[in-house]
């Protein structure tokens, strides 16, 4: 739904632009149950009310660009990268731990991508 977003690496969050929303199409309707977001009279996403904030759970789509297998690839390396800094920093024992315990979904194929050396940054000044 939107494109062209910015990839901001040391934020905690995802945060979305209501008027990014609003000038790719979308309407945004906000109400005592959260927020409500659709196109063409479709609701595509809602959030609901978390203290302060409005959270909304959404999957991500990737955009087709060259062999599928290889953006299933990437899209799974991004992913771990992501939790591998929101977890922490964890290792790759710890993270297939997790993993084990059920205590995190939808990544099947993590395991086969998971890198064998430390290439993040935070991690390698840390040591």
């Amino acid at each position: 739904i939107l494109e062209d977003v910015l990839y901001y690496p040391d934020v905690p969050y995802n945060l979305l632009s209501v008027r990014r929303m609003q000038q790719a199409g979308l309407r945004i309707t906000f109400n005592e149950e959260g927020i409500e977001i659709s196109k063409n009279g479709k609701m595509v996403m809602y959030g609901k009310p978390m203290d302060n904030l409005i959270t909304i759970d959404f999957k991500v789509n990737v955009k087709r660009i060259g062999n599928r297998n290889s953006q299933i690839h990437n899209a799974i390396i991004n992913n771990y990268e992501l939790w591998h800094k929101r977890l922490g920093h964890i290792g790759k024992a710890k993270f297939l731990e997790l993993k084990d315990k059920q205590m995190v979904d939808n990544i099947e194929y993590i395991e086969k991508v998971i890198p064998t050396n430390n290439l993040c940054e935070t991690c390698i000044n840390c040591k």
